[in-house]
């Protein structure tokens, strides 16, 4: 493990990335330290980058994997801690940057406790066409959780990819999934969760805002068939956790869970998703007013006036 603390260090390009000793792939940022390099974390085998105490990571590259190619790759990014940062830049002012987590490997991203990251594209469990990976089967994951942890990006891709896939009998994308947790939350100006990945919702909150920093992202987010958003309900009423200016869901599945410990009493509300913009709703199985059970529990759901949202659920009776 190398250990970087009240310095500053520059260099073209690390590679974490070792399949005989992975203690020998960690890389940590700690108190004072600033980092301003690419570094691919778990190229082909396992690598670590942890961000801690205040530590500063600034990538300036093109693109930036954890977990890149094939079974073996494990990549984990930690950032941890007020102030501690990663800001994930293009190689100059013309440019923007990819951050890949789990492009045809297996990538985590944390961040806790405060700390704060900024792309402008995240990509999990990507379709990579010029990494050979047609089938995508890579996994993905983003956690976000505590109170004043950030993230902070302009298109947000939840499995799938970037690249369009020609042949038809081809499955673009591994699986994603972006847990938002305790207080954490995400800002991204687009959004699009594919077949088979999951956004999920512990207590933290996502805001979809149609721009980022001064780029506009005028399409409409969207979350596709057989992808999963996903609910923990921990108390009733509040604002809805998830956000949008212009948002279709499409046959996505909603999964509702109750907070361990947690007994809703009747007629209390639990937003859900609310919209400054369009709203377009069809939820794979629930339909606007039906009833569904959850922990001996049922509730109905909610679309709003003409399914305009918000969407929210409201406890009918417990059983």
């Amino acid at each position: 493990m190398i250990t970087l603390r009240n310095g500053r260090l520059t260099c073209p390009q690390v590679s974490l990335n070792n399949p005989v000793n992975p203690e020998s792939s960690r890389l940590v940022v700690g108190q004072g330290a600033e980092l301003d390099a690419p570094v691919t974390v778990g190229n082909n085998e396992k690598g670590e980058l942890h961000i801690e105490s205040g530590g500063q990571w600034t990538s300036r590259a093109s693109a930036i994997y954890i977990g890149r190619i094939g079974l073996s790759a494990e990549g984990v990014v930690r950032v941890t801690g007020k102030e501690s940062s990663w800001k994930a830049l293009g190689q100059s002012e013309k440019t923007n940057s990819l951050v890949g987590v789990g492009a045809s490997g297996t990538g985590a991203l944390e961040i806790s406790q405060g700390g704060k990251m900024m792309a402008f594209v995240v990509q999990l469990a990507g379709h990579q066409a010029h990494l050979e990976t047609p089938t995508g089967e890579g996994r993905g994951r983003i956690v976000v959780e505590n109170s004043d942890s950030e993230m902070d990006c302009a298109f947000l891709y939840v499995g799938g990819g970037l690249d369009t896939v020609k042949d038809t009998d081809a499955i673009a994308g591994g699986a994603g999934t972006v847990e938002i947790a305790d207080g954490g939350s995400v800002k991204c100006g687009l959004l699009r969760v594919f077949p088979h990945s999951t956004l999920s919702f512990r207590g933290g909150s996502l805001e979809q805002t149609g721009h980022f920093q001064e780029t506009a992202t005028s399409d409409r987010s969207l979350l596709e068939p057989s992808s999963v958003l996903h609910f923990v309900l921990d108390k009733p009423g509040g604002p809805a956790p998830f956000s949008a200016t212009n948002l279709k869901i499409d046959g996505a599945l909603l999964d509702i869970e109750l907070a361990e410990g947690f007994s809703p009493r009747p007629g209390q509300e639990f937003p859900l998703i609310s919209a400054s913009g369009a709203l377009d709703v069809n939820f794979a199985k629930i339909r606007n007013g039906e009833k569904i059970r959850v922990g001996g529990h049922t509730f109905a759901i909610d679309f709003g006036p003409q399914g305009a949202g918000p969407i929210l659920l409201k406890s009918a009776q417990a059983e």
